[in-house]
């Protein structure tokens, strides 16, 4: 995430909810990233 797009991002009508929505997909990003890394490591 650019710090530009966030400034934009900020100054839209509905930032509060893209916000939020941005959070919610990175930490869903998250998630799965260290489900992928712990089945990895258990695998191998």
């Amino acid at each position: 995430m650019l710090l530009s797009q966030f400034i934009s991002l900020k100054k839209e009508k509905n930032s509060c909810v893209q916000i939020r929505w941005f959070t919610m997909a990175q930490t869903a990003n998250l998630f799965s990233l260290t489900g992928i890394l712990f089945s990895l490591r258990f695998d191998a």
